[in-house]
């Protein structure tokens, strides 16, 4: 019922009225144009869409683990060279590894927006030479078994708009 009720809700018009209404708010206030969003879920996608802007990010509608997106930025030169390589699993969205080497990990992508192995890397391999290097945003989730030593590794990142999201405090 209560699914429903949520489904009626984002489906009416006085919803989608809102929402444009929110959006082009915030797309007037916006003054970083060209930024790059690093993120482990779909909430980079998300903000992109709310204003409106290309997606400059290999990491839209997919996800990471924790850890495995904290590999990826810590090495993300690396990674963005590396070739997709599908698995199988008992998914219904493809699901690719990106192969390390010696202290760099394999980490690995669920592209759980993609309907084909084709679309996400078509997708990923057109997103990753759009990154802005110079204008990046990471955000990164206590989750996943993430350690606050893997957290603490991002601090390493050549970026300087990092954010953690998290229940608890953190020293």
């Amino acid at each position: 019922m209560k699914r429903r009720i949520i489904n009626w809700w984002k489906n009416s018009k006085i919803y989608h009225c809102i929402d444009a209404r929110i959006s082009s708010d915030f797309r007037k206030k916006l003054k970083n144009d060209n930024f790059t969003i690093l993120c482990s879920n779909c909430i980079g996608g998300v903000i992109y869409h709310r204003l409106g802007k290309q997606f400059l990010s290999p990491t839209i509608n997919m996800f990471f683990t924790q850890p495995d997106f904290v590999s990826f930025c810590m090495y993300l030169v690396y990674y963005l060279y590396q070739p997709l390589h599908f698995i199988k699993t008992e998914f219904s969205y493809p699901v690719a590894v990106l192969q390390g080497r010696q202290e760099i990990p394999t980490i690995t992508l669920n592209f759980n927006h993609a309907s084909s192995c084709n679309e996400a890397e078509k997708l990923w391999e057109k997103r990753k030479v759009r990154i802005n290097r110079e204008n990046m945003y990471v955000i990164l989730y206590k989750l996943d078994g993430l350690s606050i030593a893997q957290a603490k590794q991002l601090e390493q990142f050549p970026c300087k708009n990092k954010i953690l999201l998290t229940a608890e405090q953190i020293p």
